[in-house]
């Protein structure tokens, strides 16, 4: 038997287990020393974790299920006890929640608790969760009338934002401002851009900036500097706390450093050699792709930031590849000659680093099959840039996603279930 422990409180009863998932995380409810009830989580070796409320002094929670959603009970601002559905945020990649409680506003609530809200009364509560995100319970109809059950079958896995709202980022008149990238870390959502001032002749050169935002996508703060003046320096991507950009010797180069900054320490670490030509840095956790050497003979590094071995070739230079990106599973590239593309994956999840095992994922011969994106176990790709296909590499399941009806087809981005394209 393992004592779990309180939130500072030392009078009885001072906390409460409620439920386990197949993870061995628990959740119920610790007291702090002031007296106010506090839903939490209890796991190993992390402890502890105050899970927040809804902006009120009460939570308690009831269910976790195995992908460490949890669900309970909450007093708002307003002092109305609503039900809500937690969802942790994963910003490192490593396929377990890293962060529970997050107040970006300073309003007083957790920003990943989501209010399921009442049918027009003023108290709901949870009885189940499910392993896709469902909360069952019983909510009030009015302010008078009895409670009815409910079932959230589309619960929202984080708070919703209205894509009917805008939110202007920068307002510079003398800069050119492009690549803009949302990410995320511990204390806000955010999003990255290069920027560059306008001369009398062309453009300076590249700056990184990230601003932060609130969870309505409004930026909060003064915009902070990544990168110095120095290189002419390009944003490539985002993942949690670390952005990853290349800084070129000058405008007009291809030589150049990929190098990655932290957004918790502001420390900028070289990740490939100095003095070569680096393109198209991605990055995944704590997992680093880029597309190295010269035009005709380029070839794919992989860097594992948690590990002290250096970066490895993974494919290249023959045939040579371009347009990597990398996702939870895969690594992707395409490669081969012009009009006549393929698409290519390597399992980086507990793969060979030494002995990259190739996945052929399209090779039709006299198409020419480009500019991949991967998300889970699936793989979009363009072809002839004027249809798109994506395949599952765990089911085999194989699917044309845009026909070519003589329009144009192309780049296309797959997260989850859902492909976008242009």
């Amino acid at each position: 038997m393992t004592d779990l422990g309180t939130l500072g409180a030392d009078f009885d009863p001072a906390s409460g287990a409620a439920d386990v998932n197949n993870l061995g995380q628990v959740v119920g409810r610790a007291d702090t020393a002031s007296g106010e009830t506090r839903a939490v989580l209890w796991e190993q070796p992390a402890g502890i974790t105050d899970l927040g409320t809804l902006g009120g002094t009460f939570s308690e929670a009831l269910k976790i299920n195995d992908l460490s959603q949890v669900t309970g009970s909450s007093f708002t601002a307003a002092g109305e006890l609503h039900a809500f559905l937690l969802t942790p945020k994963d910003l490192d990649g490593d396929g377990t929640p890293d962060v529970w409680n997050r107040d970006a506003d300073g309003d007083g609530a957790n920003d990943l608790m989501v209010d399921l809200g009442t049918f027009g009364g003023t108290t709901s509560s949870a009885s189940a969760l499910n392993d896709i995100g469902q909360v069952v319970g019983d909510a009030d109809t009015t302010a008078a009338g009895g409670p009815h059950a409910f079932v959230s079958r589309d619960a929202p896995v984080s708070p919703p934002v209205l894509v009917t709202t805008e939110n202007q980022i920068t307002t510079t008149s003398d800069v050119f401002e492009t690549t803009p990238t949302v990410g995320e870390d511990a204390t806000s959502k955010l999003v990255v851009y290069t920027s560059q001032a306008l001369l009398l002749v062309g453009l300076d050169q590249g700056e990184i900036f990230y601003q932060r935002l609130t969870d309505t996508g409004a930026p909060t703060g003064d915009p902070l500097l990544v990168s110095d003046s120095l290189t002419d320096d390009r944003l490539n991507d985002v993942s949690g706390a670390r952005i990853v950009f290349t800084a070129f010797e000058t405008t007009s180069s291809s030589i150049g450093t990929i190098k990655l900054f932290d957004t918790t320490t502001s420390a900028v670490t070289s990740l490939s050699a100095e003095a070569v030509q680096v393109f198209e840095a991605r990055i995944h956790g704590d997992s680093v792709v880029w597309v190295e050497g010269a035009t005709d003979s380029t070839f794919i590094k992989f860097l594992d930031l948690g590990s002290a071995e250096p970066a490895k070739t993974i494919a290249g230079p023959v045939p040579a590849t371009t347009n990597v990106e990398i996702g939870e599973r895969y690594v992707v590239w395409d490669e081969g000659p012009a009009s006549d593309g393929d698409i290519v994956a390597f399992v980086w999840l507990n793969g060979d680093l030494d002995n990259p095992t190739r996945i052929s994922v399209a090779s039709t011969p006299g198409v020419d099959e480009r500019q991949p994106s991967t998300s889970g176990d699936w793989i979009a790709w363009q072809a002839d840039g004027t249809s798109i296909h994506a395949a599952n590499l765990r089911t085999g399941e194989t699917r044309v996603v845009a026909a070519d009806d003589g329009s144009f087809a192309q780049l296309p981005t797959v997260d989850g279930d859902i492909v976008a394209y242009e």
